[in-house]
């Protein structure tokens, strides 16, 4: 029997590893979380450090990029004219006679991080391709981490711990900030509910049901305005595309209606605080009808974007560097605009904004094709592109492009995007 285990457990590939290793990151960032900002960005950008080097050292070659440049030359010509760019807004950045002392090292920060999260992309979709797994166990892991995490808060709560508020500055014990839950619970929620749509057995599309549902919940629990709606919105598309390639069958319409009814139910009777659940969207709307203005609904956003775009204006072309909302002498209050364009725009500006955008449209059309052309879609197209819209449309009102977690999010699902768009044996057609 020894012997049967020994040879059993020696028989992982290597591949095997890395899936285990990122797939166990995911789950575990559930219960590992720290108030600290500066330690999120670091414990992620190890992470993703460590999976860069392990993938090398086990694949004994970088072939990240050669896979993309046999598969889309186009996408890796407009990576290389993007970081031509951003390193021209680098070098700008550092010898403005305006700078700060301490603007310098975040600057550098913050591009290396940027690197970063982009290198970790590109090594997910090279391992993907490369092992032949199914991408959608990492999406997956996303939506039972909320799954866990919201059963662990349950537990200390029944246990007698009080103290939630708001932010959950003094919230519960290893639990992060409630922002950066919103970021993570908003794509976990679209996530889940693709997954649910496309699984056709009928026991495992009833345990997606249920983390669909505490995902989704957990979310309008928040009390996040933007969050709530750029799920929807995702959703939306979700049955938009799904009815477009003639797979959404009137069973499968009825189960996602009835998990957005039970989601909100859920949410509803959970909702205990004042700062929480559709209470806290009720409130600020009639606060804008009293008042008669947007500034409470947006809660002084407006005033970010006007300050963050007339301080792009005296650098338009190459911006002002990473973090450079950070440094505004005339910055009313937070760490950045709230809107990814008009950050992208103020740090990397004209050339930099429309060469990113020229990059990530680009990659995102290569599964569309695909779409439009055969009616056919892939189910990791289908998650992924549903945790991207999600993440994209939160972006316009919040920190997207700021925070790590995020970015983690976004690198991974466009990985699988961008694998989804090569085919192969682990891609698995959507059908009735």
């Amino acid at each position: 029997m020894m012997n049967n285990f020994q040879s059993h457990f020696f028989s992982f590939k290597p591949f095997d590893v890395l899936s285990a290793l990122l797939t166990a990151f995911l789950l575990v960032m559930a219960l590992c979380g720290v108030h600290n900002t500066i330690i999120n960005v670091l414990t992620i950008g190890l992470f993703e450090l460590f999976f860069i080097v392990a993938y090398s050292l086990i694949v004994h070659r970088f072939s990240a990029f050669s896979i993309l440049w046999r598969s889309s030359r186009w996408v890796v010509f407009c990576l290389i004219l993007w970081l031509i760019s951003v390193s021209l807004s680098l070098y700008f950045a550092v010898n403005q006679p305006a700078l700060l002392a301490e603007q310098v090292p975040a600057i550098y920060t913050s591009y290396i991080l940027f690197l970063l999260h982009v290198l970790f992309g590109f090594c997910v979709a090279s391992f993907l391709l490369e092992s032949g797994m199914n991408a959608r166990r990492f999406l997956l892991a996303l939506s039972m981490g909320v799954f866990l995490l919201c059963l662990y808060m349950v537990f200390l709560l029944l246990q007698g711990h009080e103290g939630m508020d708001r932010y959950w500055v003094h919230g519960l014990p290893f639990a992060i900030n409630i922002r950066h839950v919103g970021y993570w619970v908003t794509a976990a929620s679209a996530g889940a509910f693709a997954l649910l749509l496309i699984e056709q057995t009928p026991w495992k599309k009833l345990a997606l049901f249920i983390v669909a549902v505490v995902c989704a919940a957990t979310l309008i629990w928040m009390g996040g305005r933007t969050g709530t709606f750029s799920w929807l919105v995702s959703v939306c598309v979700l049955l938009m595309m799904s009815a477009y390639c003639g797979v959404l069958t009137l069973r499968r319409f009825w189960l996602i209606i009835l998990a957005l009814v039970s989601a909100f139910t859920l949410s509803s009777l959970c909702s205990v605080y004042d700062w929480n659940g559709m209470t806290r969207m009720i409130s600020t709307v009639s606060e804008v009808n009293s008042e008669g203005h947007s500034e409470g609904f947006t809660e002084g956003r407006t005033l970010l974007w006007q300050v963050a775009i007339d301080a792009w204006k005296t650098s338009p072309w190459f911006g002002l560097g990473a973090n450079a909302f950070l440094f505004l002498p005339d910055r009313p209050h937070g760490v950045h605009p709230h809107n990814f364009l008009i950050q992208l725009l103020l740090e990397w500006g004209i050339v930099g904004l429309s060469l990113f955008l020229l990059l990530f449209v680009t990659a995102c059309c290569l599964p569309l094709v695909q779409v439009f052309k055969e009616k056919t879609i892939t189910a990791n197209t289908l998650v992924a592109g549903t945790i991207l819209i999600s993440l994209l449309v939160h972006a316009l009102t919040d920190g997207i492009f700021w925070y790590a977690r995020p970015l983690m999010y976004i690198s991974l699902a466009l990985a699988i995007y961008l694998v989804s768009a090569q085919g192969g044996k682990q891609e698995e057609v959507v059908s009735l």
